[in-house]
């Protein structure tokens, strides 16, 4: 609880900071908090992180999530309706996930064309 408070203080300060968010993500799935965790992921998803490794973190954790509770096509048309880049990877990961891997190309092919 103190660590998910410290991680809520620097998100106070710098609301965009896409490791604390996904750190307070990954903190809530510990404590069960499934949903909260989820949107926070999402939002590092969305955020161009500009190489620095958390969207692809945060992508891998929402299909990991999904893959266990057998969701993987729930969480793709989720993808889909959200329509960002950081969506299209999202459904890329869980498409390859699925060994599906024209739509995974696909997929990936739309993110790069949101944000080259």
């Amino acid at each position: 609880e103190r660590a998910q408070t410290c991680l809520r203080d620097w998100l106070a300060l710098e609301p965009d900071n896409a490791e604390a968010r996904y750190g307070l993500a990954d903190l809530l799935l510990a404590a069960g908090s499934v949903e909260d965790a989820r949107a926070l992921l999402w939002s590092v998803v969305d955020q161009d992180d500009r190489g620095s490794g958390h969207r692809s973190m945060a992508a891998n954790t929402l299909v990991d999530l999904a893959a266990r509770a057998k969701a993987l096509d729930a969480l793709i048309d989720e993808a889909a309706a959200r329509a960002t880049a950081g969506a299209y990877f999202v459904q890329g990961r869980a498409h390859t996930r699925q060994r599906d891997f024209e739509r995974a190309i696909a997929a990936y092919r739309k993110a790069l064309e949101k944000q080259p």
